[in-house]
């Protein structure tokens, strides 16, 4: 393990110990990043062997901070320093609030076991001409962020919204494609890709587009109970429940407002109403009910540090009485996967591990083929249904889904490894 210092005397050339110098030669390139830089090797007696001197300021641009344990990789005129991580925290300035800030400090409890640089950003603060990003980045001391200046980092996570199509394939002409989550997949594109396959396409519920009107009669002739949902919504926003016994029409929105038609001209008149020119989805109901409850799972399924699919914890959500959906404003309480099966479902341990791990091999070989198709996901969220006769339904996957917001919504076990492995795989990604 190498120590990093900084010259003092503001030269721009890296001082070593004799025998470190002959090890890396009389120049070396120096890596930051995806900064390279060749300098000029002096000899300085009074440096142990495995400290290395080095400038902190560079071409006038970035002033790397001094207060970081960084890692260094060592070869013949060759110095790496890392690991550098880049978390865009949202496309703009303006969102990128205070609050925000706070809540991603959220993520760094885990630290000490990442080393190295790790900065927030947004897309409107980056230089593409300079190749350099203004932003803020966590000083592991005061366990707070400081402005600063940086390289171009080894790898991305992003944090919420996708980064622009753009910006994208600017930062891979230079880092690569070591940016996730790359791509915001739509409920379509995600049902396209996986129906494709002809055994993973048994997981995800029948789905058609809202193009006509008979297409939901269609439907709901055929299942009797569907959910139209938007195409790119967002915790369940837009979301109804229809049902249709005998002849008459039930539906129910986000908010579990009720809504009764006695035909299909009322009913018409209300989705046109209510759904206007956002492409809709239909898709038939699977959906779980106990004690008049909707209850439904969620698989986190990330990357670790040997590039491997892991799950890093499922929980079991359960909404309000008579809700439809089961996000935070519509539940009623969150359990661990095996409290979930167990009250929800009666059953005993044996059998809800062997439905975890069906739900895990499932999302697994689901994410498995989205990368295949060239979308870098590593840090995922998967929506679950398990029906009445115990199938497992894939409603949706979610990456950048904010992690930082729901600590209060996750079990402390679970909310640890899925703050830290994100940066275990970005550290990896980075070379370190």
């Amino acid at each position: 393990m190498y120590t990093i210092r900084f010259n003092t005397n503001h030269e721009m050339n890296v001082l070593v110990n004799k025998n470190l110098y002959n090890v890396i030669g009389e120049t070396v390139e120096v890596y930051i990043g995806a900064f390279k830089q060749r300098l000029d090797v002096k000899i300085d007696e009074s440096l142990e062997r495995d400290t290395i001197s080095i400038p902190s300021k560079y071409k006038n641009t970035f002033l790397l901070p001094k207060d970081i344990p960084y890692e260094v990789k060592i070869s013949k005129e060759r110095i790496i320093i890392g690991p550098l991580i880049g978390i865009l925290g949202c496309r703009r300035k303006q969102a990128l609030t205070q609050e925000l800030l706070d809540l991603l400090l959220l993520r760094f409890e885990e630290y000490e076991s990442i080393n190295g640089l790790v900065y927030v950003f947004t897309e409107d603060s980056v230089d593409p001409y300079k190749q350099w990003i203004k932003g803020y980045y966590y000083q592991p001391i005061l366990k707070k962020w400081k402005k600063g200046i940086f390289p171009y980092p080894h790898s991305i996570i992003v944090n919420k919204d996708s980064m622009s199509f753009d910006m994208y394939h600017h930062f891979i002409s230079f880092i690569g494609h070591t940016i996730f989550y790359s791509r915001q997949l739509s409920k379509w594109t995600q049902h396209e890709m996986i129906s494709k396959d002809e055994k993973l396409r048994n997981f995800v519920p029948p789905t058609i587009k809202l193009t006509k009107f008979k297409s939901l009669l269609s439907m709901l002739k055929q299942y009797g109970a569907v959910y139209l949902k938007p195409n790119q919504s967002y915790q369940g926003m837009g979301m109804y429940f229809i049902q249709k016994r005998n002849k008459v029409y039930y539906v129910k929105d986000e908010f579990s407002n009720s809504y009764v038609f006695h035909s299909t001209v009322q009913l018409n008149h209300f989705i046109k109403k209510r759904t206007g020119k956002i492409n809709y989805l239909i898709q038939k109901s699977v959906a779980f009910q106990s004690k008049n409850r909707n209850v439904d799972f969620r698989v986190y399924l990330q990357k670790n540090r040997e590039k491997n699919w892991v799950c890093s914890g499922i929980t079991s959500r359960i909404s309000k009485e008579g809700s439809i959906i089961t996000n935070s404003r519509n539940r009623d309480r969150l359990l661990v996967a095996d409290e979930g099966f167990s009250y929800y479902y009666s059953l005993d341990d044996e059998k809800s591990q062997d439905i975890q791990a069906s739900m895990i091999h499932a999302c697994t070989r689901i994410a498995t083929l989205i990368e295949g198709n060239g979308i870098h996901l590593a840090d995922l969220a998967f929506d679950i249904i398990v029906d009445s006769d115990l199938k497992v339904w894939v409603l949706e996957l979610q990456g950048g889904y904010s992690l930082e917001r729901k600590k209060h919504e996750i079990p402390p076990n679970i909310f640890s490894k899925l703050t830290l492995t994100p940066f275990q795989y970005a550290k990896t990604l980075a070379g370190f």
